[in-house]
């Protein structure tokens, strides 16, 4: 009687080992065929091949839905000079992720790239308005608006961000290195001071 209850143990035991193996064997076949497809949709990127490295970018953000993905290709939209594929495409992300500005501020770099004034700022306002009282995203927000070299509106929002969070984040170390960026080195050391 104990052996058949050992037996059965073994058995049960085995299934589940064959089950797990089975699941990482799966789990490591897709993570090579995103690996080789993020692979070919860069050497395309780099080659300035824009069409067939937003195909590519395009099967990997419906598959993984990795930001970086997105940036990809809406870079090779407007080097294609696709704007309004570009638009609809980060618009469509944005519907999806209503709590993530960071889409928006995507948007307003589109804009201004197509020297659309009103929309841009338009955008920008959308963002200051929406903006949550929650430093991470205050902070996401910022840093998107420094990486496209928007420090004015990188300043707005880290100022912004103060009033929001209040006493609990102040945001001087961000806004000092804001202000360094852009050579403005007062107002950097005021920040710094007030840290």
């Amino acid at each position: 009687m104990f052996f058949l209850y050992l037996r059965r143990k073994f058995i049960e035991v085995m299934h589940r080992f064959i089950i797990l193996f089975l699941t990482i064997l799966t789990f490591q076949s897709s993570y090579s065929q995103i690996d080789s497809d993020v692979r070919v949709a860069l050497q395309y990127f780099q080659a300035g091949e824009f069409q067939k490295a937003s195909v590519e970018y395009t099967k990997l953000l419906n598959s993984t839905g990795a930001f970086v993905y997105l940036e990809y290709l809406v870079q090779c939209y407007i080097n294609l000079e696709q704007f309004e594929e570009a638009e609809k495409t980060i618009k469509k992300k944005a519907k999806q992720n209503t709590e993530d500005l960071t889409y928006y501020v995507m948007l307003s770099d589109l804009y201004k790239k197509q020297n659309n004034v009103k929309k841009t700022q338009e955008t920008n306002e959308y963002i200051l308005k929406k903006l949550p009282p929650n430093q991470t995203k205050i902070f996401q927000v910022g840093s998107m608006f420094e990486r496209y070299r928007e420090f004015e509106m990188a300043i707005a929002v880290y100022q912004k961000g103060k009033t929001l969070v209040g006493d609990q984040y102040s945001f001087h170390n961000e806004l000092a290195n804001v202000y360094q960026y852009q050579r403005k080195y007062q107002e950097m050391v005021d920040e710094y001071i007030a840290l």
